[in-house]
């Protein structure tokens, strides 16, 4: 069940921002994940595939973000202001 926020609650801090990531099977070796960050990095810098999809709208996260250290900060980051609104805190999404 999904709880009744009421209209002016509801869209006061709403916003939606799509994620793309990779995730793998907890206890995947370290090395799996490296070689699979390795090849999603070289994808997003490789110009059919990174420059075309920022063209497109796709946010590429700067290259120090591309890493699972940094994809983990960030869903932290969107869990707590997710958080902070249910619990009726003022936040922004704005990065």
């Amino acid at each position: 069940m999904v709880p009744n926020l009421g209209p002016k609650r509801a869209c006061r801090a709403l916003t939606s921002r799509p994620r793309n990531a990779l995730f793998a099977p907890k206890g995947t070796p370290k090395e799996i994940i490296a070689k699979l960050n390795a090849a999603a990095v070289a994808a997003l810098a490789d110009p059919p595939c990174g420059p075309s999809s920022a063209a497109a709208g796709q946010e590429i996260p700067p290259r120090e973000q591309q890493t699972p250290a940094g994809l983990g900060a960030l869903l932290n980051a969107d869990s707590e202001k997710v958080v902070a609104n249910h619990q009726g805190g003022q936040t922004s999404s704005a990065e």
